[in-house]
């Protein structure tokens, strides 16, 4: 599809989000992008909502959760984890 300026992640893109408007069309309507937009919206709001919120975790266990009130430099050491990864401690 590259000949008509069609990515590859677009037709994944449509296939996901779009609307069956016939028996062999997929579209992306006005509403399924209004909804999309919405939920990125929604995850942007999010995002900075949680800016500067500090996760204490020991051991795999959530320890606390506060707001950072100042800068912090980073030790340099990084990682990202699903939040499944960890777990309140309860007991």
């Amino acid at each position: 599809m590259s000949q008509r300026g069609i990515r590859k992640s677009d037709l994944e893109f449509l296939l996901a989000h779009g609307t069956e408007i016939g028996l062999d069309r997929i579209m992306l309507t006005k509403r399924d992008a209004a909804k999309e937009i919405g939920m990125l919206k929604k995850q942007i709001a999010n995002l900075e909502r949680l800016a500067g919120k500090v996760l204490v975790v020991s051991d795999g266990y959530l320890v606390t959760a506060y707001h950072q009130a100042t800068s912090v430099r980073s030790s340099g050491y990084r990682t990202k984890k699903s939040s499944s990864h960890y777990s309140s401690r309860r007991g």
